[in-house]
């Protein structure tokens, strides 16, 4: 019997929904009812039927999955009394260079601070690094940060790769500069404020040949590490860097603020790449419920 199979289906009775349940469990609505399909033909038995306002179970339905979470419960149980004398926690992380993500990561970690035993590994690289680190098993799971004009670039690559993915977050970038620049009392900067100011960049962030040959400023310092990027906005005098969420923390501590800009269409994702069978794990459920506190 399949019990990842098994915990899907306990979902679905819990929330009602198929929905619901792909949304809890992180994954795709399709994949979701293909899994029920496929353990309803395992073990004979057909476990729901759908209705207007979602799916109600089977009466042999419900009596097979209320035994089936009595035993996963016992399961859970004994997992924790074989764990709980190695109190260990062992993950490898690939992410973007933010200082959101890098917080959200520290709330995760506060989770596991106690255990005895902790080995993490936690690296901010590039996107088709963090694709190759989770495809290659360097990395349990990993989050991707593109431009949403590149996506079919990534998620092609992620799909070839036989990777899952989930959408965590969509946003409009903003202007990062220091409280100095001379454009730092604008409510709106344009981008042809922005022309004869040095821009900050990711050195080895995603641009497409075509999009190299069209960009408004030809003055970029390419990093690669965050301390250099907050260094440089400090001391160059009018860099500017485009970025997402930015804790208020890493502004004060650095003396920068936020500006809005009327640039259109420029707008990034974070997406949240996977091996099927580790997104149901505790470690990627306590990561992503960090990153939905931090960065939403």
């Amino acid at each position: 019997m399949n019990i990842t199979h098994l915990k899907y289906a306990i979902e679905v009775l819990k929330t009602k929904s198929i929905t619901k349940a792909s949304q809890n469990l992180y994954m795709g609505q399709p994949n979701l009812s293909k899994a029920l399909k496929d353990f309803e033909k395992e073990i004979g038995i057909k476990l729901f039927i759908r209705n207007v306002k979602g799916v109600e179970p089977t009466q042999k339905g419900l009596e097979f999955l209320l035994s089936a979470q009595k035993i996963l419960s016992q399961l859970d149980n004994l997992e924790k009394k074989l764990t709980s004398d190695s109190d260990s926690c062992f993950v490898n992380i690939s992410v973007p260079r933010c200082a959101g993500i890098s917080k959200a990561f520290i709330n995760f970690l506060n989770k596991y601070k106690n255990h005895n035993h902790i080995i993490i590994k936690f690296r901010e690289t590039s996107a088709e690094n963090v694709i190759s680190d989770v495809l290659s098993g360097q990395s349990d799971f990993g989050i991707l940060r593109y431009q949403k004009q590149y996506e079919k670039h990534f998620l092609s690559q992620v799909s070839y790769s036989e990777l899952s993915y989930k959408t965590i977050s969509e946003f409009d970038l903003s202007l990062l500069i220091h409280k100095s620049h001379p454009l730092a009392h604008n409510d709106i900067i344009s981008q042809d404020d922005l022309v004869n100011f040095i821009e900050i960049t990711q050195g080895d962030y995603y641009i497409s040949k075509s999009k190299q040959n069209q960009q408004y400023n030809n003055k970029r310092i390419c990093v690669y590490d965050r301390a250099s990027q907050y260094d440089l906005l400090r001391e160059v005098n009018g860099a500017y860097m485009w970025v997402g969420n930015v804790p208020e923390e890493v502004l004060n501590l650095n003396d920068l603020i936020i500006k809005k800009s009327d640039v259109k269409d420029n707008i990034s994702k974070d997406v949240f790449i996977y091996k099927e069978d580790m997104i149901n794990s505790e470690k990627a459920i306590n990561f992503l419920n960090s990153l939905n506190k931090t960065i939403l």
